[in-house]
């Protein structure tokens, strides 16, 4: 059945997710939706980050497999149709329906038909270290950060900031029991970017700073 398949739908959390990974890991993700929709079946050996990143939108292609083979050729069927295949129905009704679909479709993304966001699962996939991940979440846990999105994009900024390899800061997060990072904990000298810890001032404000991000 499914070697008679011509399309399927690419959602835009497909794009969304895939500009998140590192250029190389793009392939892998993309082709393991493909080969999924066209064969119904799940890939295999991808790489961590492509894995998590394709887990994040396998429910989305489930539902567009199920679909399919309830006979809707576009993908999911709309709400209350599961059992009512297209085959008989004009191409003018065909349509109609399709068009009911992508509304829904369009309803639902809105709604909150997306990936549940990963404050873990962000990070790796952006190409930090698994385990430096894991000791940071310990520390900010300790600390009642908040895993927010906004929190997220903020870490992610300073850490560009620097112009550093992302999991050396990382571990000096994890090493020092930093919950969070300003670019401005580090300074230039004569050997170079070093280092720093930052004052008990500089860490009140961050924390002040974080948590009216939060509010």
């Amino acid at each position: 059945m499914m070697e008679d398949r011509k399309a399927f739908k690419f959602y835009r959390s497909y794009y969304d997710v895939a500009k998140k990974l590192p250029e190389e890991e793009r392939i892998g993700f993309l082709w393991a939706i493909i080969e999924m929709q066209f064969t119904g079946e799940e890939p295999e050996e991808l790489s961590l980050m492509a894995d998590l990143a394709f887990t994040s939108q396998k429910h989305s292609i489930l539902k567009q497999l199920e679909g399919y083979r309830h006979g809707f050729k576009g993908g999911r069927p709309p709400k209350g149709k599961q059992n009512q295949p297209l085959k008989g129905r004009s191409n003018q009704e065909q349509e109609k329906e399709q068009e009911k679909e992508q509304e829904q479709d369009k309803e639902e993304y809105t709604k909150g038909d997306k990936p549940q966001f990963n404050f873990k699962s962000e990070l790796i996939i952006y190409g930090f270290d698994k385990e430096l991940v894991s000791d940071w979440l310990k520390v900010r846990s300790k600390k009642k950060a908040t895993n927010s999105q906004t929190a997220l994009k903020g870490f992610i900024k300073q850490v560009e900031a620097t112009g550093k390899d992302k999991n050396e800061v990382l571990t000096q997060c994890v090493e020092n029991s930093w919950s969070g990072f300003k670019a401005d904990w580090i300074k230039d000298d004569k050997n170079g970017n070093q280092f720093r810890q930052p004052t008990q001032r500089g860490i009140a404000q961050s924390i002040t700073q974080q948590r009216e991000d939060y509010d």
